[in-house]
């Protein structure tokens, strides 16, 4: 939970930062003190960027506050094999998901059901289905 309020944190921090630096930029161009002969296109590799990453990481998190204050996860069962499991994500048919990698140990070759957020896929809660099959 904390590794996900961690990134909600940082990615709203990385929003703000990169909208002040949009603000500056157009009150450069307003004023016409541009610098640099390129100085003018600034403001829109900035909104590009803004967009970019609030439509896949800011928002997302945000969205997802409220089902983690509800605690109405998705539920899904998951194979893990070698190649689907990287550094802090997992695939899964075409989809990543994302878990905190110094809380949870993932083996490959286990059956995991997992529970994640919906819009982010941050996997809050693991169990291991071997352990659900001999009980």
């Amino acid at each position: 939970m904390l590794y996900f309020l961690l990134s909600l944190f940082l990615c709203l921090l990385l929003s703000a930062a990169i909208l002040a630096c949009l603000i500056r930029a157009l009150q450069i161009n307003w004023a016409q003190q541009n610098k640099r002969p390129l100085g003018f296109l600034a403001p829109v590799f900035l909104t590009i960027l803004f967009i970019s990453i609030a439509f896949h990481f800011t928002v997302p998190r945000i969205l997802d506050v409220v089902t983690i204050i509800n605690k109405a996860y998705v539920i899904e069962d998951i194979e893990v094999d070698g190649d689907s499991l990287s550094r802090g994500t997992v695939r899964h048919e075409q989809r990543t998901y994302y878990y905190n990698q110094w809380r949870h140990n993932l083996e490959p070759g286990q059956s995991y059901r997992i529970s994640y957020t919906p819009y982010s896929r941050f996997i809050v809660f693991f169990d291991d289905m071997t352990d659900l099959v001999e009980h």
